[in-house]
């Protein structure tokens, strides 16, 4: 006996089509087994039958927000402690509290970071100084610096390697060292 291809049959009246269950149906199963599940969580929310098949579609469009299962499961049975009817609760919460869908993630590129394009100013500030040089520029002064250096070309602000800068840090080293070596005074004050 061979295995022969199964092969639509004329006379059977049915096709492919309504052989497989459609797409809607196998939603609202999905739906009704979802809200079935509820009275696992909850003895008062165990459904009848009847019940679930007539809450489904209801259910179904809670299921399509995309949202974590756990999560809508939750929203559905939270503050069921009071109520003196828990399935009309339920009923009211399908009909009229659907959650926003979650937010779609941005298309497009992504923006850059604000510090993408900034470069940090060659000459001694306090603290460094970012700036957005101009575009296809070679610029590595800030604004300021740049206005100085323009307004007083010969007392252009000294770059970080400057021999006054570097005369600077040596003096002060001294002096850190020679406050250390002091010893301070132990007489007695008046």
């Amino acid at each position: 006996m061979t295995a022969e291809p199964l092969q639509d049959q004329a006379g059977s009246g049915t096709t492919n089509d309504e052989a497989r269950p459609s797409e809607e149906s196998t939603r609202l199963l999905d739906a009704e087994a979802f809200l079935h599940s509820l009275g696992r969580d909850d003895a008062r929310l165990s459904l009848p039958r009847h019940t679930a098949r007539r809450l489904a579609p209801l259910a179904v469009d809670w299921l399509d927000t995309g949202q974590p299962r756990d999560q809508l499961r939750h929203t559905l049975t939270q503050g069921l402690a009071g109520a003196r009817s828990t399935i009309a609760l339920l009923r009211w919460r399908l009909a009229n509290a659907l959650p926003d869908a979650p937010p779609l993630p941005p298309s497009g590129p992504r923006p850059q970071p604000r510090l993408s394009g900034m470069r940090e100013c060659r000459t001694r500030h306090t603290q460094p100084r970012l700036f957005t040089p101009a575009p296809d520029s070679g610029d590595d002064l800030c604004p300021d610096c740049r206005t100085a250096a323009a307004e007083t070309p010969g007392d252009a602000p000294e770059p970080l390697n400057a021999p006054g800068f570097a005369a600077f840090l040596s003096a002060r080293e001294a002096i850190g060292e020679q406050g250390r070596t002091m010893q301070p005074s132990t007489s007695p004050r008046p």
